[in-house]
């Protein structure tokens, strides 16, 4: 039940990320994908104590993920544009850099799962991870900002 209710959200986000991407902007985006990882980080660490709570939770994937994907590959797309650089090695540049923090997050993960549990998994990936995800946001958007591409 959880994973229909994931999918068809996730489908949701996709058809109208655009239009959300325009009105919030990438940065901001970032910052509500940036909250809601957190949310179901510490619900999962803290609240889950059971399947059930997953069909209320992990909806907010489609937030955390569908999302922000759309928007980052149209920012990126824009952002080689302008620098006049090639869009394929711009977009292959971003999924590689994304992907080397998902390799660093799933091995630290996997230690934390095997040693201690999964709620302390969940607990220390939000406390540590949610502070550096809004803090890298932030930081990208101040910079964007500075750079005049926000």
């Amino acid at each position: 039940i959880a994973t229909v209710v994931l999918n068809l959200c996730e489908v949701m986000i996709f058809l109208f990320s655009k239009n959300l991407s325009t009105a919030l902007g990438v940065h901001g985006v970032l910052y509500i994908s940036t909250v809601c990882y957190g949310v179901r980080l510490f619900a999962y660490g803290y609240y889950v104590s059971n399947a059930w709570w997953l069909v209320f939770f992990e909806p907010m994937h489609a937030l955390t993920f569908s999302l922000p994907m759309g928007s980052l590959g149209a920012f990126t797309t824009a952002l080689a544009d302008e620098a006049q650089a090639p869009r394929v090695s711009a977009q292959g540049l971003r999924t590689g850099t994304m992907n080397l923090g998902h390799a660093f997050g799933f091995l630290a993960s996997a230690w934390l799962y095997e040693e201690y549990s999964p709620s302390a998994m969940f607990r220390t990936m939000g406390w540590l991870v949610m502070p550096v995800m809004m803090f890298s946001v932030a930081l990208l958007h101040r910079r964007a900002q500075h750079n005049g591409v926000a």
